[in-house]
C-alpha cells in the first residue's frame, strides 16, 4: 500500500558551477531531478510510502536516476526502461543573460519519459495509494503524456483518491501549445491544488491572489496553497469557506522550488485528510526537500544484470 503516487520524468539536471554562458563554463554539478521525483522523495523522507511511474533510458543516467531514486526508497517498480532511448538532461546557466538569474536548456525530446502513455498507467498501482500527484509539465511533453496523465487522474477518481496538481507552467515547454486546453480539467478533478500567482494569470486570466483561490476553490479544491509573489512563501488555505482571516503563512524557504513545497505539504495532507489546517514545519520540509544532493551519497543497491537497481523493468 502506497501514500503517494506520482507521473512524470526524473531526470539528470547539470549544474553550471560558475556563472555565465554555457560556452565557457567548465565543470558542472550532477544531480537527480525533476518536479514529481522531488516529491517522491520528499513523501519519503518524511515517513510516507511513495511511487513513481516513468520510463528510462537504458543509458548511464538512466541507471544514476533509478538507483538514486531506489536508495532513497521511492519504489520504482513501474519505471521502465527503454533499450533504445536516452535518459532527459537539463543544463542550468547561472547569471546570464540577466544577472542572478538561472536559465534553463532542456535536452529531453524524445526521450523515453516523453512517450508515457495509457498503458504505462496500471490501475491496481494507482488503486493500492491514497494520493495522486499530478504537475502541469508532463502534460506538455506530448498527447501520450497527457492521456497517461488523464487515465491516472480518472483511475484515482473512479478508485476514491485524493488528487494534488501542481500547476507548475514552463511556459518553453508549451512553445506550439495552448496550456488552458490540456490543464484546466485537470484544475476540476483536483482535491488539492498548488500553483503561484503568474500561472493563474496563464490559465485562469486571474492575477489576484485571493480571487484566485476563491476561484479554485468554488471549482472543486478543497486546499489550495498559492507561492507569495515577494517573500517567496506558501499560503496553504484549506475548506471550502474562508476563515476571514486572510490565507497563513508557511514558513519555509521556496529554495527548492514549488516542487518541493508540494512534496513536503502533501505529506501533512495525506497524513491528515481531514482536519482544521495543513501543519507544516519548516525545518523538518527543508531536511526532507532537499533532494538534489551536493556532494557524493552512497546508496545501497543491488544491482540486476541490466545494470539497473532492482526494481525498474526492461522495455524492448
Amino acid at each position: 500500500m502506497l501514500d503517494i503516487v506520482t507521473l512524470g520524468e526524473p531526470m539528470i539536471q547539470l549544474n553550471a558551477v560558475t556563472p555565465g554562458p554555457l560556452r565557457h563554463v567548465e565543470y558542472f554539478e550532477r544531480h537527480v531531478a525533476g518536479a514529481e521525483a522531488n516529491v517522491a522523495v520528499a513523501a519519503v523522507r518524511m515517513g510516507l510510502r511513495a511511487g513513481l511511474i516513468s520510463r528510462l533510458g537504458d543509458d548511464e543516467f538512466g541507471k544514476c536516476v533509478a538507483m538514486t531514486l531506489r536508495g532513497e526508497g521511492v519504489d520504482v517498480s513501474q519505471i521502465r526502461v527503454d533499450k533504445h532511448g536516452f535518459t532527459g538532461v537539463y543544463f542550468i546557466q547561472r547569471g546570464f543573460p540577466v544577472p542572478g538569474r538561472s536559465k534553463v536548456f532542456y535536452y529531453r525530446k524524445g526521450s523515453p519519459a516523453s512517450m508515457l502513455g495509457p498503458a504505462d498507467v496500471d490501475q491496481d498501482y494507482i488503486a493500492s495509494s491514497k494520493l495522486l500527484y499530478l504537475t502541469g509539465i508532463t502534460p506538455a511533453l506530448s498527447g501520450s503524456c497527457l492521456a497517461a496523465c488523464t487515465k491516472a487522474a480518472d483511475l484515482s477518481r473512479s478508485a476514491g483518491l485524493k488528487i494534488a496538481f501542481d500547476m507548475n507552467i514552463r511556459p518553453n515547454l508549451w512553445l506550439d501549445q495552448d496550456p488552458r486546453k490540456a490543464l484546466l480539467p485537470f484544475l476540476h478533478k483536483a482535491d488539492i491544488i498548488f500553483t503561484d500567482i503568474s500561472d493563474t494569470q496563464m490559465l485562469m486570466g486571474e492575477g489576484n491572489t485571493a480571487k484566485a483561490v476563491q476561484k479554485l476553490m468554488v471549482g472543486g479544491a478543497s486546499i489550495v496553497v498559492m507561492k507569495g509573489e515577494q517573500k517567496k512563501r506558501c499560503w496553504p488555505t484549506q475548506g471550502r469557506r474562508s476563515s476571514g482571516k486572510g490565507p497563513s503563512k508557511c514558513p519555509l524557504s521556496t529554495r527548492w522550488g514549488l516542487g518541493t513545497l508540494s512534496g513536503c505539504l502533501r505529506v501533512r495532507v495525506s497524513e491528515r485528510m481531514e482536519g482544521s489546517g495543513v501543519p507544516c514545519r519548516g525545518e523538518r520540509c527543508r531536511v526532507a526537500g532537499r533532494h538534489d544532493q551536493r556532494g557524493p551519497r552512497e546508496y545501497p543497491d543491488r544491482i540486476g544484470d541490466n545494470g539497473f537497481p532492482e526494481g525498474p523493468s526492461q522495455r524492448r
